[in-house]
């Protein structure tokens, strides 16, 4: 009984996380509001909320060792899969190195000058970007033609610097 119910909630939690990443990867991807890096992020925060909830709530009414580990190591996991996936999403819809090797493979040679003037243009567009997307989220806001941060977006900042000093991270650029 025991080995039954463990078979049982582990391949539920498994097809759950695998099921997660298609999903995304075979219909909401093509969806244009999921170009966009908060709704990625609020799709993720909500899938681990959801399969914590359910997984402690199983836990509590079956109070069986193995259910509380299986639990556990499946939170554990989807954290990990969530942050990897945010990070690799992030890194491939922002970076320059990506973006200056597609411009290569369709316009072969190109001048210095005009490969500068691109991706500054490009650089700008992207500084924009974040600050419109953090401007969203509540960090910074616009006034008198000035970005200021938050009270949000102080206490965000306060919080980052102690993970940086926790881990002793001497150069944060």
């Amino acid at each position: 009984m025991e080995n039954d119910l463990f078979l049982y909630f582990f391949k539920l939690y498994s097809l759950y996380l695998i099921g997660h990443f298609l999903l995304y990867v075979f219909f909401l991807r093509n969806l244009p509001i999921f170009q966009k890096e908060k709704i990625v992020f609020l799709y993720h925060f909500g899938s681990f909320v959801l399969l914590t909830i359910v997984a402690c709530i199983t836990s509590y009414f079956y109070m069986q060792d193995f259910l509380i580990e299986t639990t556990l190591f499946f939170i554990c996991l989807h954290g990990i899969y969530s942050l990897s996936f945010l990070e690799l999403w992030s890194l491939s819809q922002g970076s320059y190195s990506l973006t200056i090797l597609n411009y290569f493979k369709q316009n072969g040679a190109v001048r210095k000058g005009d490969l500068v003037e691109k991706f500054a243009q490009l650089g700008e567009q992207k500084k924009n970007n974040r600050l419109e997307g953090i401007r969203d989220l509540g960090l910074i806001k616009l006034e008198n033609d000035s970005w200021k941060i938050t009270g949000n977006g102080l206490w965000l900042s306060k919080f980052f610097k102690s993970l940086l000093f926790l881990s002793n991270f001497k150069n944060s650029g």
